[in-house]
């Protein structure tokens, strides 16, 4: 019998398995195994011994689209441009990290990142038949916040970019929007129908939609 994973373990081991090093999963006795390629390697062969599942990397988890979509989020337009330069080009995972804690915005970005692990977690047990506890997950009342926050944030987008340079601002908010639809419809087609993440994806594009519109309408207006 299957034991009951924690997601939050899994999302742990996920998260430290690097280039070089090779984590396992036991499904029927819920233990783990991690060995390094740099260090003295078990010869333990799990590939003949039962219930053993190799659990998925870090390159796997791609924090790096983490690290993207977070910078999507951030609505204050100058920190989100800090963050967009630092992903550029090489030694892009120490710049950001940089940039959060210099921005002081680095518990947005843990909480964001931890709450992609976690879900990313869910989708490989899922993929697996590994039953968890589903109250590690977000219920519906937390997505339906995310998805009122998308719809405030696009709003927000709208009315705060029209205080300046009221033309020059909305034609930004709308090139940031429709970066983000763009990457989210990418996202979409790699979700199953019904599943959590194909849900909040998909309102999260109802929220950017209605932005752009929005957007749209004001810059039709003020031309």
């Amino acid at each position: 019998m299957k034991k009951t994973v924690k997601l939050s373990e899994i999302a742990e081991h996920i998260e430290m398995a690097s280039d070089g090093t090779d984590t396992f999963y036991n499904e029927l006795t819920g233990e783990f195994y991690w060995y390094s390629d740099f260090g003295d390697r078990d010869e333990r062969d799990l590939d003949e011994e039962e219930g053993w599942l190799h659990l998925p990397s870090q390159r796997e988890a791609n924090e790096y689209s983490m690290m993207s979509d977070f910078a999507d989020t951030v609505r204050n337009s100058r920190k989100r441009e800090q963050l967009e330069i630092a992903l550029s080009g090489k030694g892009a995972f120490r710049r950001f990290k940089d940039a959060v804690l210099r921005e002081g915005i680095e518990e947005a970005w843990y909480a964001f990142r931890d709450r992609r692990y976690l879900e990313f977690a869910r989708e490989w047990c899922d993929y697996k038949n590994l039953p968890y506890d589903p109250a590690e997950l977000p219920d519906e009342e937390l997505n339906e916040s995310i998805f009122t926050e998308n719809i405030a944030t696009a709003t927000t987008t709208v009315t705060e970019s029209i205080t300046s340079d009221r033309q020059h601002e909305l034609r930004e908010a709308l090139r940031s929007i429709n970066s983000t639809i763009g990457k989210c419809e990418k996202v979409l087609l790699k979700f199953a129908e019904g599943t959590s993440q194909h849900t909040l994806t998909k309102r999260r594009l109802d929220a950017f939609y209605i932005a752009v519109s929005l957007i749209e309408k004001e810059l039709m207006e003020e031309s």
